[in-house]
């Protein structure tokens, strides 16, 4: 499983998402972007350094911000399935929060009069679609990413588990070598 996770197979949970035109759903991670198709998920944007989000436009352009570097990538003359993006701009500036203030996990996104809201519990995450008042789910955490989940919480109280049985374990020898000295 850790070999998975280096390789950036298995994810933990998104630090920002968008849904494009298309229904595709990016999600920023701290090993870099995806996009998920109906083909499956593409590794489309770089690792980032610090604080970083995305925002798709109505008219389907991809902003990546980045520290205080924005990079525009154009969806429509680029291929998502095949993971390429067209990048068209690029520039910085100094009020990126200003620019994506809405673009926080909890605000959802607005698409084309569709609404995409993030539900994050203890292990997973879902995201979920509201148009005309009604709610259905859009994207769910892969179940190998919610095993990884589960994996990564119990570690530590598994290690301190095993650690607690080695001393009882060395202990008890102890003890039973210290009562043969004695007898």
């Amino acid at each position: 499983m850790l070999v998975f996770y280096a390789s950036g197979i298995l994810h933990l949970f998104p630090h920002a998402f968008a849904v494009d035109n298309q229904e595709r759903v990016y999600l920023l991670y701290a090993e870099g972007g995806n996009c998920v198709t109906e083909y499956g998920v593409i590794k489309e944007i770089t690792k980032f350094d610090e604080s970083s989000t995305i925002s798709i436009s109505d008219d389907n352009l991809l902003s990546y911000a980045r520290n205080d570097e924005i990079t525009v990538y154009d969806i429509n003359t680029s291929n998502p399935e095949m993971g390429k993006l067209m990048e068209i701009d690029r520039y910085t500036t100094s009020d990126k929060d200003a620019l994506f203030a809405s673009r926080r996990l909890r605000n959802g996104d607005e698409q084309n009069g569709v609404t995409y809201a993030y539900d994050q519990n203890l292990f997973s995450y879902q995201i979920t679609r509201v148009e005309d008042g009604e709610t259905s789910l859009f994207y769910r955490m892969p179940t190998p990413d919610v095993i990884w989940n589960l994996l990564k919480m119990s570690y530590i109280p598994l290690m301190i588990v095993s650690i607690l049985r080695a001393i009882l374990y060395h202990a008890r020898a102890l003890i039973a070598e210290q009562n043969k000295v004695i007898n």
